[in-house]
């Protein structure tokens, strides 16, 4: 039985890295600060003891994990533009990707005294959130299709304190009608399902934990983008932004798409990885 934090790690790394898991040292440490009630650092670093009933629950999730659940929804809450969020099955896992887009976006927002955000397709609310908790004034409109998806986006308003400033709405925005002010939204921001349906079941073994409908963008991954590019630029002000994340490959398609549907000064950048993911452009 383990004893000390320091053995804790040794043995959770080893069982992580015979697991397949290929960030063990990073993984183990935040599993044993998750399961010890410390930090991931003190797990680095102290020789405190480990109780028996710590040491069975970072048992049961180094088994977990090794079965190919994300350590994001073991562990319940993960870190997004430096901010924590509730993740759990209900909602897509934040991911650096998505920081990009936030970060992109943040320079407009501040140029507005007041901006308003719509956030669709907005999961643990991830994006929206970080929008009104980095910009001072920010309101958000937070929309998803799932009502639990919605109720932890809520939560998450709370945890980060902007919760008086973020509303949401249960929207199913490939419908063709959502009752809301023409020209009420300084951004809009999406990150959509975008995954080809029949690539869902070949992707890595952990999006198997993901909810499906939060990954499956159609046929040729692109519904979304086609629903919310015909049924909501009306909502934007005149210059406003509609931004999206889009996936690898996708970005020329989608960059096409609002072109042809009138928006201006189309930009695509890229991620830390240097794939086109984020586009957006200026409503006329």
């Amino acid at each position: 039985m383990v004893t000390t934090l320091r053995e804790a790690l040794r043995e959770t790394t080893q069982r992580l890295r015979l697991g397949g898991i290929e960030a063990a040292s990073f993984e183990a440490a935040q599993l044993v600060g998750w399961a010890c009630g410390v930090s991931a650092e003190r797990a680095r670093t102290g020789d405190d003891p480990v109780s028996r009933d710590r040491a069975e629950q970072l048992g049961r999730a180094v088994k977990r994990r090794t079965e190919g659940e994300p350590l994001q929804y073991i562990i319940g809450r993960w870190s997004f533009m430096g901010l924590e969020f509730i993740v759990t099955p209900d909602v897509l896992i934040p991911r650096p990707d998505t920081e990009t887009v936030v970060e992109s976006l943040l320079p407009a927002a501040r140029g507005i005294k007041s901006p308003r955000v719509l956030d669709l397709c907005c999961g643990s609310g991830c994006i929206g959130i970080s929008m009104c908790a980095l910009v001072p004034r920010c309101t958000a409109v937070m929309c998803d299709i799932s009502p639990a998806a919605l109720e932890i986006a809520r939560r998450n308003a709370e945890l980060n304190c902007v919760n008086r400033r973020v509303e949401t709405v249960i929207v199913d925005v490939r419908a063709p009608v959502w009752e809301s002010e023409p020209g009420k939204f300084d951004i809009i921001v999406s990150n959509p399902p975008y995954i080809p349906t029949e690539e869902i079941d070949t992707l890595q073994r952990e999006l198997a934990f993901e909810p499906r409908i939060a990954l499956d963008g159609g046929e040729d991954g692109l519904d979304f983008f086609r629903a919310i590019i015909k049924n909501f630029p009306t909502l934007l002000k005149k210059g406003g932004l509609l931004a999206f994340e889009c996936g690898a490959g996708q970005d020329g398609t989608v960059a096409a798409m609002m072109e042809g549907a009138g928006f201006s000064d189309v930009h695509i950048s890229p991620d830390l990885n240097g794939i086109g993911r984020l586009i957006y452009g200026k409503s006329l």
